[in-house]
């Protein structure tokens, strides 16, 4: 396994799969954090630009894993589309 890589139990198995990756969203709280929630930004203008710098990591990454089913890992997967 590599730094782009996890390995997940396959749901109702006992197989461990790894799957490869360019970003992890690990969503696992109810706590609203990045992007959605931005700690720097102090403006809505600079949680905008913010956001935009994080839409393009996406739109230039291959893959993209999101991990829980939370509200903001459903917003991201949502973005995702």
């Amino acid at each position: 396994m590599d730094e782009s890589e996890v390995n997940l139990w396959k749901f109702g198995d006992q197989e461990l799969v790894s799957v490869a990756f360019d970003y992890l969203v690990l969503c696992t709280g109810t706590n609203f954090d990045y992007p959605i929630h931005s700690n720097k930004a102090l403006t809505l203008e600079e949680w905008k630009e913010e956001f935009v710098r994080f839409e393009k990591q996406i739109d230039e990454s291959k893959s993209v894993l999101v991990v829980g089913s939370g509200a903001t890992g459903l917003e991201i997967a949502g973005i995702l589309d």
